[in-house]
């Protein structure tokens, strides 16, 4: 992935999250127009600053797995077999034990 392009589509008042869509050159469509908006909350990726070339420096740091994740959708919409096998999970209910993700380096995040 050469380049991530990022449209700041809105703004949400309340929670101050700026509305933001992605894309690469990667994706199927270099628009991110083309793709749905995430809430970036501006306070929790940059609390310390008011710069907002910052501010959007990490939100574009963070688009990189948003892409990443777009990618990987597009490929297994491409891919017949593996979207029966993700409809057939439907409904089921799974359940992990924390240590156990932790142990395989899933990368659980902290709450």
């Amino acid at each position: 992935m050469g380049t991530i392009k990022m449209k700041i589509k809105g703004y949400d008042k309340e929670s101050h999250s700026l509305l933001i869509s992605f894309a690469s050159d990667e994706t199927i469509s270099n628009d991110p127009e083309d793709y749905p908006a995430y809430a970036f909350q501006t306070a929790e990726i940059c609390p310390h600053t008011n710069d907002i070339e910052e501010v959007k420096l990490q939100i574009a740091i963070m688009g990189i797995q948003i892409v990443k994740q777009q990618i990987a959708k597009e490929k297994i919409g491409a891919n017949p077999v593996a979207v029966i096998e993700l409809q057939k999970m439907v409904g089921m209910c799974f359940e992990y034990d924390r240590s156990e993700l932790e142990k395989q380096n899933v990368g659980v995040v902290e709450l």
